[in-house]
């Protein structure tokens, strides 16, 4: 997401947090013909990233894509902490 970031004019935590929740299923795949593992997990970290936007190898077919949890984040008081930092670090 650095890339993206960048482009968009959004600064990203000077270090980056990802707890991982839930593997969810793994799957062997090809990707251009070299042997790869799919999967689905659950995971939040501490940047919030618009839904849709992929990551990784391979996403120009398709593997890589963030969608969202479904959770209120208006009832998240460290979501609104990492907002309110943010918005005062980009002015």
């Amino acid at each position: 997401p650095l890339g993206f970031c960048t482009a968009m004019g959004y600064r990203l935590p000077e270090r980056l947090e990802v707890n991982l929740h839930e593997i969810q299923f793994m799957k062997k795949v090809r990707l251009h013909g070299n042997p790869m593992i799919a999967f689905n997990i659950t995971y939040n970290a501490n940047v919030l990233l618009p839904s849709g936007i992929a990551l990784g190898r391979g996403v120009s077919t398709g593997f890589g894509w963030q969608a969202p949890a479904r959770v209120d984040l208006r009832q998240d008081k460290a979501w609104e902490e990492r907002e309110e930092a943010s918005a005062a670090e980009n002015g």
